[in-house]
């Protein structure tokens, strides 16, 4: 019974794996915030100061009345 050495083979233990996982984990996690700054510096708004001219600009004649002809003289003589 001399065979135990073979039988009950012991193994160092794989203090690795669990370090693999956490490396993937980070690695995972790297990327992805690395890929969201990405997206949000390429969608993100201008924020000069002529671009905030413009902007404000654009939502005032967006919220102006339409532009009608001016009721005069003119516009009456026109008609006869």
């Amino acid at each position: 019974m001399g065979g135990r050495s073979e039988l009950g083979r012991r193994t160092e233990p794989r203090w690795w794996l669990p370090v693999s996982g956490l490396v993937f984990l980070l690695a995972a996690l790297t990327l992805s915030v690395i890929g969201s700054l990405v997206l949000w510096l390429r969608h993100r708004q201008p924020t000069s100061l002529n671009q905030g001219i413009d902007d404000f600009s654009r939502e005032m004649q967006a919220l102006a009345p339409p532009s009608m002809p001016p009721a005069g003289r003119r516009a009456k003589e026109q008609q006869d």
